[in-house]
């Protein structure tokens, strides 16, 4: 989603409010609908960040005052109180960058209300919202100071950034909540339905960090409530209160699921049989349910007499998210009574192994979800390059699915959004035959390893696909190419000619070769329409994103021709007159790659001109 897009998303949502507010005197005394926005922009933040629906008493935006525009508190995951004070600025454009000198201004303000200079005047919200967060400062509260904006980050006020936190850490932090971390979080919290307890908490425990104490529901110790193995790696089984793992989720969050493999927990995503065996029948709980299964690199002894245990280097749950979730529901919800009676009766099973080898412990994760069969991408879902390419593919309009139903957007709310959500196996597809010109890979026998590594399996491609180096904007560019192949083949009229109609109902496989080559006639024919241009720095993969995103129709009708050439160039090469011989190709395809490089070596050595005026005829003839 580009910035446009997304400035423009907002400023929808602040109309709305504008429209459900008439009559609020702080707005109707703006004359200027850039002031008015500005206003609505407070409410905004209160209910999307603050999590505040009553945001009249937070705003000390007014009269008299020019130090802060909010001032709240709410809790973090310690359940401490913490002071938000915010200075916000509305931008009329998506293209603004912050300023250095108004945002040196607002650090001069920040520093007025922590050395107590803040003017105080005749503003009643700003003088008790200020009372309070003195009060709470010198009583050694911890309060983070928040420059929020439409505009983009400026490199320039860096420094300053890191000047303020310096020098009033660690109870008092800077942060800045720009146009890009806001549609980081919109995506997250409207789009995949994932829910922090504190949207602004930026020092968030990390469970896999931090000691972790669990205490042990036990029973007689010669019943031998307490399992143990000892095997490649180290681990037991335990038993726990719901009261405990209300704790640890409401300590920890979705963090605690970090390592998850499944789609993440959504605010609406517990199971309400899980609740309502907890909340009618607790006794049956630990029958009925299967546990949950965690990982930690050092799994302390556990006596006959232990009742608590400290994880010291932290833990990470990697199945029975679920569980968790549904058990913290419930008892968040629960009354005192209805508490008491869970505690009392019900017990979840905790499975623990003690592992710091990372492909031992995705092997645990992939074996302990297959239960409910998962797909090979899934357990890739949180590695570092999937979570960067989806980052990437965020500039864009067209994003990257890493995992299964990882977004709840249905068609229609994508096409009003003018998004697109394309699974990473497709962008997979397209990248390895497009960009790295790998025809093997796509082979019925070699396609289901692209995402399975060479250490679970000889022939595990991921490393070889996924490589540090690969880049969203060279996927993207593979899976417009396929768009446009895809796009000419459904515009064939159907035909008594055989070859057409294969074609028409071709897999992937079959355009594969078409495909990659499309790659080498892409580049040719561009370097001799724009001779003066150094061919080395064309970067031919910018260059058809451009052009798409921008749907400049002279240039698709190019790539559009391209596609028509590179497919007419595999027919007559590999002389596809017919259903056999066209079987025959493939076959022999997939038992000889090497096929493809002499016929992709054939095109190289092409003269530029001939490829140019090849393409150049197709374009006059579709004219």
């Amino acid at each position: 989603m580009t910035d446009q897009k997304f400035y423009e998303i907002i400023q929808q949502e602040l109309d709305v409010i504008l429209q459900e507010n008439t009559e609020n005197e702080n707005i109707k005394k703006h004359k200027k609908d850039e002031h008015k926005k500005g206003y609505a922009l407070l409410i905004w933040f209160l209910k999307f960040y603050g999590l505040q629906p009553i945001y009249k008493s937070y705003i000390t935006d007014g009269k008299d005052d020019n130090s802060c525009d909010v001032i709240f508190f709410t809790k973090n995951t310690k359940n401490e109180n913490v002071y938000y004070v915010v200075q916000s600025k509305y931008v009329a454009s998506s293209t603004a960058k912050i300023q250095k000198e108004e945002f040196n201004a607002t650090l001069t303000d920040f520093r007025g209300v922590l050395e107590k200079k803040a003017k105080v005047g005749k503003n009643e919200n700003f003088n008790k919202k200020y009372t309070e967060l003195i009060s709470h400062l010198e009583n050694n509260g911890e309060a983070v100071f928040i420059f929020f904006t439409l505009a983009t980050y400026n490199e320039e006020i860096t420094q300053a950034i890191q000047n303020f936190n310096d020098n009033y850490n660690p109870k008092i932090s800077l942060a800045i909540i720009d146009l890009e971390k806001i549609k980081q979080d919109y995506i997250a919290f409207k789009f995949k339905e994932i829910l922090p307890f504190n949207p602004l908490e930026y020092k968030e425990q990390n469970p896999e960090e931090t000691p972790i104490k669990l205490s042990i529901e036990r029973y007689e110790s010669k019943k031998r409530d307490v399992f143990e193995f000892q095997g490649r790696a180290k681990a037991c089984t335990i038993l726990l209160k719901p009261q405990t793992i209300h704790e640890l989720f409401k300590k920890y969050a979705f963090k605690l699921f970090f390592k998850n493999v499944r789609n993440p927990i959504h605010r609406s995503n517990y199971n309400e049989k899980i609740v309502d065996t907890l909340l009618k029948a607790p006794a049956n709980f630990w029958y009925f349910n299967n546990g949950i299964t965690a990982i930690t690199p050092i799994l302390p002894d556990i006596s006959p007499t232990t009742k608590n245990i400290t994880l010291e280097s932290g833990l990470q749950i990697i199945n029975g998210a679920q569980t968790v979730y549904s058990v913290y529901s419930a008892y968040e919800n629960a009354t005192k009574s209805q508490r008491k009676s869970m505690d009392e009766y019900a017990r979840i099973s905790m499975r623990i192994i003690a592992s710091s080898d990372e492909d031992f412990n995705l092997q645990i994760t992939r074996y302990t979800n297959m239960q409910n069969p998962l797909q090979d991408r899934d357990f890739w879902a949180n590695d570092d390059i999937q979570l960067r390419l989806q980052q990437e593919s965020f500039m864009t309009n067209v994003w990257y699915e890493k995992r299964h139903d990882e977004f709840r957007l249905s068609e229609e709310a994508q096409e009003k959004l003018g998004i697109k959500i394309v699974k990473n196996e497709e962008f997979a597809l397209a990248y390895v035959v497009f960009y790295l010109q790998k025809i093997s890979y796509i082979s019925e026998n070699e396609r289901n390893y692209i995402f399975i590594s060479y250490k679970d399996h000889p022939k595990g491609l991921y490393e070889k696909v996924f490589d540090k180096n690969i880049k969203f904007e060279n996927m993207f560019a593979s899976w417009i190419m396929v768009e446009i192949f895809k796009k000419q083949i459904d515009e064939i009229p159907s035909s008594s000619n055989e070859v057409i109609n294969i074609f028409k109902n071709a897999n992937f496989f079959l355009l594969a070769p078409s495909l990659a080559i499309s790659k080498i006639i892409t580049e040719k024919y561009f370097s001799y329409k724009f001779p003066n241009n150094d061919e080395k720095k064309m970067n031919i993969c910018v260059f058809i994103i451009e052009k798409y995103i921008t749907q400049n129709k002279e240039y698709l009708k190019i790539f559009e021709a391209i596609a028509s050439y590179s497919t007419a160039s595999t027919v007559n090469y590999f002389e596809l007159n017919d259903f056999l011989t066209i079987s025959n190709f493939l076959d022999n395809l997939r038992e000889n790659p090497l096929e493809y490089d002499i016929f992709s070596k054939k095109i190289q050595e092409a003269e530029n001109k001939e490829i140019f005026e090849g393409v150049e005829k197709i374009i006059l003839e579709k004219e």
